[in-house]
């Protein structure tokens, strides 16, 4: 009985450690607010911009209109500066159309108090499908050195986190390929996207390492019950 309970211990730990997950953090949804903005292709010249550019406290590009893990951004006021940044060289995949993104920029975000958020935005690829355009669609961590010296309680939470994520979708009507957007003159389109903290990953030990780490010992505990069940027979 006991080296049945001994095989039962292992396999349950080697289960429930294997099963242990990265929590998300805190996402600030925004959109491009108002006149005179949206996202700037600049035709031949393959780069694009946000408007109005350069952003500012008084011009912004554009507003949190939704959060998830956080209560105290709706409203704010963001921008990105440092535009305008490279399309590279476009490859094809059936209706999807790729390129890297060269280029930073600084993200402010604007606590309504008088203090920003910033960090350093590297947008790294750009993507259309049919109607629509993504930027960072895989959601990589692209936003280095977060500072904040306010008192919002979401901004706290993003610098606390580390480094952070910023992701766009763009459309246009009809749709354009990112080949059409490299093409004559300036094209712009409405856009949304979301920053996001720092999503936190398990430690070796509780998570699927771990849970090879248990494997040989419930290998061994199995074994051991089949050959007192032999013996017994």
């Amino acid at each position: 009985m006991k080296k049945q309970n001994l095989a039962s211990i292992a396999v349950a730990a080697g289960l429930a450690v294997s099963a242990a997950t990265s929590q998300a953090g805190l996402s600030l949804s925004f959109s491009n607010q108002g006149l005179n903005t949206g996202i700037q292709f600049n035709g031949a010249s393959s780069s694009f911009q946000l408007n109005p550019a350069p952003g500012s406290l008084g011009a912004p590009q554009f507003a949190v209109t939704s959060e998830t893990g956080g209560t105290s951004s709706i409203g704010l006021l963001g921008w990105i500066n440092g535009s305008p940044w490279t399309i590279g060289a476009i490859s094809t995949s059936g209706s999807v159309q790729s390129a890297t993104v060269t280029g930073v920029g600084n993200l402010f975000l604007n606590d309504g108090a008088g203090n920003n958020l910033t960090g350093n935005l590297n947008w790294m690829t750009i993507q259309t499908d049919q109607s629509s355009g993504f930027i960072n669609s895989a959601l990589g961590m692209n936003i280095t050195d977060l500072a904040y010296s306010g008192a919002n309680a979401d901004l706290l939470a993003l610098v606390n986190n580390g480094n952070g994520s910023l992701n766009l979708t763009f459309q246009f009507n009809p749709g354009r390929t990112l080949t059409q957007l490299t093409m004559g003159g300036a094209q712009i389109g409405s856009y949304s996207g979301a920053v996001a903290a720092q999503t936190s990953i398990p430690e070796p030990s509780t998570g699927v390492a771990g849970a090879l780490l248990l494997l040989p010992f419930g290998i061994s505990a199995a074994r051991i019950l089949r050959k007192d069940k032999q013996t017994a027979a």
